[in-house]
């Protein structure tokens, strides 16, 4: 948890040679329009994640994700509530649809958006829906075990969505005992001596499931989830 707020608060502060840029904007957050630089709308600050990022520089990454930040956090602008969950579905949009740098930013962006920073006022004030957005996230995969739908449910610890998390521990079951592959090659019934393969074994490790997925993160931020060696012999990849 401390390396993610880290690298959150990181995020705040001028680093390398972006804060050097000639052409930066002169505060944090503002998008270039018509040769002029402005405080970020929801249009202007959607275009600044969609479009700048697909540029692939630094700068121009830095630059849309701040925009964004900064009309969630209402940097500049005080927005309707209606206003910040339309442009936050939007960024839940780009998660879904956009490349890799895009949906990095939307992630960082609604996550960022979340977080109470009371020695920088400057910064805005916390949009707090964001956890709502990412369970709306999370939900909308067809497959809650895939890595996608994990991502959003890390993003919902976040944010934290803990009771979220727990409810969904609590509702499902614990899996049963799982099975590795030896580790050395093993004499079979033929005579043959050979490695064991995964389709061998009654339920090979480690399970995937929602007791394992939900139990990661309270393991992972909690004290009150499954028993870490438990999880870990019945959940966790294996490190020989």
């Amino acid at each position: 948890m401390k390396r993610i707020m880290l690298f959150l608060l990181a995020l705040l502060s001028p680093v390398g040679l972006e804060g050097q840029d000639k052409d930066r904007p002169p505060q944090r957050g503002m998008v270039l329009e018509s040769g002029e630089w402005r405080a970020p709308t929801p249009t202007t600050a959607l275009r600044a994640v969609e479009m700048l990022v697909v540029e692939g520089s630094t700068t121009s990454y830095l630059r849309g994700l701040d925009a964004a930040r900064a009309v969630l956090r209402q940097k500049y602008y005080t927005h309707s509530d209606t206003e910040l969950d339309a442009f936050a579905s939007e960024l839940v949009r780009v998660i879904r649809e956009g490349n890799e740098a895009q949906v990095d930013a939307a992630y960082s962006t609604l996550t960022n958006a979340a977080l109470e920073f009371d020695d920088a006022p400057e910064e805005g004030v916390p949009y707090l829906r964001a956890l709502d957005a990412f369970i709306g996230l999370y939900e909308s995969y067809e497959d809650r075990l895939g890595r996608e739908a994990d991502r959003a449910l890390h993003a919902v610890a976040q944010t934290g969505g803990f009771d979220y998390i727990r409810d969904l521990y609590e509702s499902s079951e614990q899996p049963p005992e799982c099975q590795w592959p030896a580790q050395r090659a093993i004499e079979y019934p033929d005579g043959e001596w050979r490695f064991q393969t995964r389709e061998e074994l009654e339920n090979p490790c480690p399970n995937v499931c929602l007791w394992c997925q939900a139990g990661a993160l309270l393991v992972i931020y909690t004290d009150d989830g499954p028993d870490e060696e438990l999880w870990s012999r019945l959940c966790g990849y294996k490190r020989y």
